[in-house]
């Protein structure tokens, strides 16, 4: 119901990617089967379509067909990230690169604008940024730091999440 219930149908289905993400999570982690890989991962990939989706339909007020563009290009270009990375520099980090350059290019315009959202996207880059680095220093320091840092990875995606649910919540504009 707020700021307006026409959101509350993305807020739902961004909550609902989350839990089964760490549902996935969990069976992953404790199962290390190639399916729970798929159950780990498609619906953080969701979310982060959602999320793209709900920023360029309610912030930036881009109608339908140019947000569909924007999400078709978004895909691509994550499919293509990957490919065009030297081997081995970010180790299994690169898929993240390209939403987190998205995040900080959309809190930047957010905060130009002085949208009340700005703040909290600038966060969730920050954040996204953290966890992307424990993520890639779990592997280097896990002799050193036998408990590693993955869980510092999923507590902060598990933040990052929160923040951009509340920012849709609290500020999402209705639909124009």
């Amino acid at each position: 119901r707020r700021p307006n219930r026409d959101a509350g149908g993305l807020i739902t289905a961004m909550i609902v990617t989350i839990v089964a993400g760490g549902i996935g999570a969990f069976l992953f982690h404790t199962t290390a089967a190639v399916w729970a890989v798929i159950l780990d991962m498609a619906p953080f990939f969701i979310f982060m379509l959602l999320v793209l989706w709900l920023t360029l339909t309610r912030f930036f007020a881009w109608r339908a067909p140019a947000a569909t563009g924007g999400l078709v290009a978004f895909v691509l270009v994550i499919a293509a990230g990957g490919a065009l990375l030297p081997a081995g520099l970010l180790p299994g980090g690169a898929y993240y690169l390209v939403p987190l350059a998205v995040l900080a290019i959309v809190a930047v315009i957010l905060m130009v604008r002085g949208s009340p959202a700005g703040p909290s996207y600038l966060a969730a880059a920050l954040v996204f940024a953290a966890a992307i680095a424990f993520r890639q220093l779990d592997g280097p320091l896990c002799e050193t730091f036998p408990g590693g840092t993955h869980f510092l990875w999923h507590t902060l995606a598990a933040l990052l999440a929160f923040i951009l649910i509340r920012a849709a919540i609290l500020y999402a504009p209705a639909r124009r």
